[in-house]
């Protein structure tokens, strides 16, 4: 009884649900769908989307609808839906139309992300737009989907390349091939190509130091890097010091795109140094004893006493008369200064006698008055 009753049940609701499902369909039928036509103004659009720029794009449109004519419907409301990839894109407002309204202006901004790659695949250079939607009548809840129109979104260009190396220094014996890893890193856009150059390449080979690079151009992929191999060849040749390997980096994406990208330099350090096995060069003894023999005639025993004597007779008599002449000076001064003060206190003494007598002619005088 129970699963009998559960039967019946299930196949009551499905009936139902036909029903239902069967009346909208004819109530779309009896009402007929309305004809409406989404217009996208631009077509299609370049944005920049370099380090420094917003990558904002604005599209208009148009929205055009013809309602059937019916009693029952009062409005048709539209509701529309922009997308971009995955891109932030702004909703329009819903657009609500009737038997007097029949197009309606729409405004959509996407803003494409700082970085985006140039091209969105290899076989497709732009983006898209895809404008679509829904629609239904008021009141009631019939309604259906909008047809998609489409804008296309060119992405510019730009090019940046940028030189690294972990380490950019190396020692190396003579005779030996070092190996340089350069990090290249395209700060572009786009599917670069990147050309190297030694920009020093001739003074190099004329010291016996061979640098070698790749024989092609090297890709790197939008805002990627790639580890490129430069070996440095030596000779047995070669001397022992430190030589600069001075790169330059050039694109020729840009060159291609009509484009400009600033070349980069980078140096690179290469210290040759002696072979662990070699040895020293040999030093030569004879010319160790041409050199004593040599120290030793020219400082022999009747040099070093004439020189002597020499020196002995010239600064005796000088010595004497500069002493004689310091001491007369000495004692010059000190008379001078002794006289001096003798005829200080004499004048003293003077004045002091004349006051006293011209004090003691007063004293008289008083006395006689």
């Amino acid at each position: 009884m129970m699963r009998t009753a559960l039967s019946i049940s299930m196949a009551l609701f499905l009936l139902i649900s036909g029903l239902v499902i069967l009346d909208n369909d004819n109530e779309v039928s009896a009402m007929g769908s309305p004809a409406i036509t989404i217009t996208i103004d631009q077509a299609s659009q370049n944005v920049s989307v370099e380090p420094g720029n917003d990558g904002i794009l604005v599209f208009t449109g148009m929205v055009e609808a013809v309602m059937p004519y019916s009693p029952d419907i009062q409005q048709l409301i539209v509701t529309l839906i922009p997308q971009a990839e995955d891109w932030p894109v702004s909703s329009p407002p819903t657009l609500v139309f009737n038997s007097t309204v029949s197009e309606l202006p729409f405004e959509i901004t996407v803003q494409v992300p700082v970085g985006t790659p140039h091209m969105k695949d290899d076989t497709s250079s732009g983006y898209q737009l895809e404008v679509s939607g829904r629609w239904n009548y008021s009141p009631g809840v019939t309604g259906g989907t909008l047809p998609t129109a489409t804008a296309i979104i060119n992405v510019d260009p730009y090019f940046g390349l940028v030189l690294g190396c972990n380490n950019p220094y190396i020692s190396t014996e003579r005779g030996e091939i070092a190996t340089f890893e350069l990090l290249v890193i395209n700060e572009g856009n786009t599917n670069e190509v990147v050309r190297l150059e030694i920009d020093n390449d001739r003074e190099l080979l004329s010291r016996d130091v061979d640098v070698i690079l790749p024989e092609s151009d090297i890709p790197v992929d939008p805002v990627a890097e790639s580890i490129v191999k430069i070996d440095v060849e030596t000779t047995l040749s070669t001397s022992l010091t430190d030589y600069r390997i001075e790169i330059t980096a050039y694109s020729v994406s840009a060159e291609d795109y009509g484009g400009y990208a600033e070349p980069q330099r980078f140096t690179l350090t290469l210290d040759v140094e002696r072979e662990s096995d070699e040895p020293e060069p040999p030093v030569d003894d004879d010319d160790d004893t041409a050199d004593d023999d040599i120290v030793d005639d020219d400082t022999t025993d009747d040099d070093d006493t004439g020189d002597d004597d020499i020196v002995d007779d010239d600064t005796t008599d000088d010595d004497d008369t500069t002493d004689d002449d310091v001491s007369s000076s000495a004692t010059d001064s000190d008379n001078t200064v002794v006289i001096a003060i003798l005829v200080i206190a004499v004048i003293i003494i003077i004045l002091v006698a004349i006051a006293a007598s011209f004090m003691m002619r007063r004293s008289r005088k008083r006395l006689l008055e």
